[in-house]
């Protein structure tokens, strides 16, 4: 049964016993309501700009049907459980939080503190939490995107996920059968999806968990094994933060937020000697993100949707480049990667999550399948001769190409 079409990103939902369902949209930035039986979605909140508000996300509907707690997302200082209402009227800041609450009747509010789940009673009259604050377990795991690792029935049993927030991972170098060769350094907090190796295979940008619900831009040096942070990196939408280099190696680029619900994509020496330099920004309620740099250094390859869809874009790099749109895709899930010699892109999209190779800068000169049984996340070999990307049942595989004079393309995939 189709409920409703929808647009962007939706991030967690609750339905009540009257029949609607209440969820978080990265589109609107606020939470969204629709009748479980059908119809159009609309509008329910707004993000609160005087408090930094990103994102609502992860709402919970109380016994009444008319309210519900919902995670704030902010772009400074920690996330927080809020209360509202169907009618407006209510916006009570309840308690600071990394992750979404549960309801668990009569009157508790189960949530994450300071590492812990804990429980407290939630005065809906005072719009308060009061009473003593009771420890339910240690170490339960969260996500920076606001995710908590436990879940309660309707009989008040509770399933637990202990953890960090983020999962400790050792950077290793490995063989083409998996086999490691050495460490890049010591454990790093790094949050899935978030690294990028540079051209020169020295240095290694990632998001870096530095707290619950906190995380940072951070540049690792895999020879000289230290660390430095660029900037904080509190995008509130539940995706991940991608990272281009310059061909060089000396420039960085990445998305943070930007006025009034705006993506802004920003370019920064990699040193952090001078202040980040604002190349692009991509207007609310749009979700974007970098994905790579052409080999003259004088484009950057990106992704933006408001509608579901999303397309391709590229932008110049010197003052004052204006956009052009590269390709229209099915889906705002989309990855991509151009080919070293700057005459490919490699993308994968969703729901399809299959790897395409097209002509740069102009797609319509073909399209070439790379993968045939599901795949995600194409890189590039430094020298374009192997494409390698994730395939479902989470494997590296590597697909070579053969270039003929004539410019088709032809792959030969191998695990």
């Amino acid at each position: 049964m189709s409920i409703c079409n929808i647009s962007g990103q939706q991030v967690g939902g609750s339905w009540n016993d009257a029949g609607v369902i209440l969820f978080g949209s990265t589109t609107t930035g606020g939470l969204v309501q629709v009748a479980a039986s059908g119809g159009t979605p609309t509008q329910v909140t707004k993000r609160d700009s005087d408090h930094g508000e990103l994102n609502h996300l992860f709402p919970e509907w109380l016994p009444d049907g008319r309210h519900f707690v919902y995670l704030a997302i902010r772009s400074a200082g920690p996330s927080q459980l809020v209360l509202g209402s169907l009618s407006g009227d209510v916006n009570a800041r309840l308690v600071d939080s990394p992750a979404g609450a549960r309801f668990v009747p009569p009157d508790s509010l189960v949530y994450i503190r300071d590492g812990q789940l804990v429980s407290q009673r939630l005065n809906l009259e005072a719009r308060a939490l009061q009473g003593p604050v009771r420890v339910i377990a240690d170490s339960v795991a969260s996500t920076t995107a606001g995710r908590a690792g436990f879940s309660v029935s309707s009989t008040g049993v509770i399933a637990i996920a202990s953890g960090a927030p983020t999962t400790l991972a050792d950077a290793v170098w490995v063989d083409r059968s998996g086999g490691a060769l050495s460490d890049a350094g010591n454990p790093i907090p790094m949050a899935a999806g978030s690294l990028r190796l540079s051209h020169r295979g020295q240095l290694l940008a990632f998001t870096q968990a530095i707290s619950r619900g906190q995380s940072a831009f951070t540049v690792h040096d895999l020879v000289r094994h230290i660390s430095w942070k660029l900037s904080d990196v509190l995008m509130g939408d539940g995706t991940a933060t991608m990272y281009a280099f310059s061909p060089d190696d000396r420039r960085v680029y990445y998305r943070a937020p930007g006025a009034n619900g705006a993506i802004s994509l920003y370019e920064q020496e990699v040193s952090g000697a001078t202040p980040p330099i604002k190349r692009f920004e991509v207007p609310a309620p749009a979700v974007a993100n970098v994905f790579d740099v052409t080999p003259d250094g004088e484009r950057l390859l990106f992704n933006q949707t408001s509608t579901g869809a999303g397309s391709l874009w590229f932008v110049g790099l010197a003052p004052g480049g204006t956009p052009s749109e590269y390709l229209k895709v099915l889906d705002s899930r989309v990855r991509a990667a151009i080919s070293p010699d700057g005459r490919f892109v490699a993308y994968s999209v969703a729901p399809m999550n299959q790897v395409f190779v097209q002509p740069f800068p102009d797609a319509s000169g073909g399209k070439w399948p790379v993968s045939s049984g599901g795949a995600r996340l194409p890189r590039w070999r430094q020298d374009g001769r192997e494409l390698y990307f994730v395939d479902t049942a989470a494997r590296l595989m590597a697909a070579s190409r053969t270039l003929i004079a004539t410019s088709r393309f032809s792959f030969e995939s191998w695990a």
